[in-house]
């Protein structure tokens, strides 16, 4: 999991991605999971074990109800990014005609680099459905209500780091040390604060689903 959320640093350091495009990848994972949750939410039932039954069409229901509202969600966090980073510090001298057309054809699926991540990101919720929501019968004791339909730590995830990005790139300043190489200074410490918050939500996430998956088997 550290290794797979460290790809965007490696993205930043050696394949000329931008801040936006890493906050882009996240908001796409973020789709991803969504629409594994919406399967989770149909496969579940912990609400059996306290005698709750819902038949298949109402799993059906709240699943895409939550799939389309999650959506809905992310969205609007999308314009978010593209207002607050892309607006905010379009005008500096690091965001070139060439990152411009860079930042078009990664939400084109035209990197293949990008492209090769969200791959990545596909299978391992695809690993983590079977193997361990299936196969190691977390299933039988998830809720179909247990999921966040509006807030969850993704979007303080990306509120802190959208907000910290922003104001780096536009009033950091090194002097004439602002790059390594090619590399804005600002993109790689964006970036890190970005992974770091990201790898802190998911290792507290795992913690706190393990210690209430335990409860409920007990």
């Amino acid at each position: 999991m550290i290794m797979l959320n460290l790809i965007p640093v490696w993205g930043v350091w050696q394949w000329s991605w931008t801040p936006f495009m890493v906050f882009y990848m996240f908001w796409f994972e973020t789709l991803i999971i969504a629409f594994f949750n919406s399967i989770k939410m149909y496969l579940s039932r912990g609400d059996e074990a306290e005698g709750d039954y819902f038949n298949n069409f109402t799993r059906f229901f709240k699943s895409l109800r939550y799939l389309i509202f999650r959506t809905f969600v992310f969205f609007f966090y999308l314009l978010f990014l593209v207002v607050f980073i892309g607006f905010m510090i379009g005008n500096k001298s690091t965001i070139d005609s060439d990152t411009g057309l860079n930042i078009l054809g990664t939400i084109m699926f035209q990197d293949y680099h990008f492209n090769m991540a969200v791959l990545g990101i596909l299978l391992f919720q695809s690993f983590q459905l079977v193997f361990e929501y299936i196969l190691d019968n977390q299933y039988k004791t998830q809720k179909i209500n247990s999921f966040p339909m509006i807030f969850d730590a993704r979007q303080i995830v990306i509120h802190i780091a959208v907000i910290v990005s922003a104001f780096m790139g536009a009033f950091l300043d090194f002097g004439d040390y602002n790059n390594i190489g090619k590399v804005p200074i600002w993109y790689i410490l964006a970036v890190l604060v970005f992974c770091s918050l990201k790898i802190i939500m998911e290792l507290l996430t795992q913690k706190k689903d393990s210690f209430f998956n335990t409860l409920s088997a007990k």
